[in-house]
């Protein structure tokens, strides 16, 4: 049987799906994961979406805005063969890590999720729910 790859879903900051995020991704396939970006921002209005992720956050929403975007992208890497469904997770900055954070069981398989904070500020955080 061939290894399966652990798949994770890069999620971009307030900036969108940029060169970094990108360059981020590449780094995770080159160390052997199946890494996918997502882009919450396609066909849309940035200020207009950024506009309802915090109105979601602020409310508590568990399923704000741009949930189902990352669960279409865990979707696609399941459906991979060479993805290890058990092995799935995600990872975001900033903003993204707060979809990472707060959502962790709508972005992984396992109900893991990482953050990372922006450049200058090397803390981190993790959250699991089980």
């Amino acid at each position: 049987m061939t290894a399966r790859f652990t798949a994770v879903v890069v999620i971009h900051e307030a900036f969108g799906l940029n060169d970094n995020i990108k360059q981020i991704s590449d780094r995770f396939a080159d160390a052997g994961y199946a890494a996918l970006a997502v882009d919450l921002f396609t066909d849309r209005n940035r200020a207009i979406c950024m506009a309802r992720y915090m109105a979601g956050m602020l409310m508590g929403s568990v399923n704000r805005y741009g949930i189902d975007d990352l669960k279409s992208a865990l979707t696609f890497l399941a459906k991979l063969p060479e993805v290890d469904v058990q092995r799935m997770g995600a990872i975001g900055f900033c903003m993204g890590g707060g979809f990472a954070l707060r959502n962790p069981n709508a972005v992984s398989s396992c109900g893991c999720g990482q953050s990372f904070k922006t450049a200058g500020d090397s803390g981190t955080a993790k959250a699991c729910a089980h």
